[in-house]
């Protein structure tokens, strides 16, 4: 039997939706990323963090999402997966490595190295 742990969803804070403005006025939609449940599992909370890591070292180097991907050999659409949580876990790993991003450092501390 495999156990699954989870944690609260970083983008609802375990509401389970989010608050849109529209010029309509504010509507509530379901979050899309705990699919309304407030709660998503470690690995993909470890994944959103890699995802955003990659992103910020991208936006470091000012770089474009479509420059990033062609200097990266991927599609646009994959790499915006990847900075969205959205790959599997051994492709981060790959990732972080060639970049050179150790996610078990503190994000501040990362910044400063």
């Amino acid at each position: 039997m495999k156990i699954t742990a989870y944690t609260t969803c970083p983008e609802c804070a375990g509401a389970g939706h989010r608050r849109i403005i529209l010029p309509a006025g504010v509507q509530e939609l379901p979050c899309q990323t705990c699919r309304a449940t407030g709660d998503i599992t470690l690995d993909y909370a470890w994944r959103i963090k890699a995802g955003k890591a990659l992103r910020r070292q991208r936006e470091k180097a000012h770089l474009g999402v479509r420059q990033a991907a062609k200097d990266m050999g991927i599609t646009v659409r994959f790499l915006q997966r990847l900075e969205n949580g959205g790959a599997p876990k051994i492709v981060y790993h790959a990732m972080c490595k060639r970049l050179g991003i150790n996610l078990d450092q503190p994000a501040r501390q990362r910044e400063l190295a």
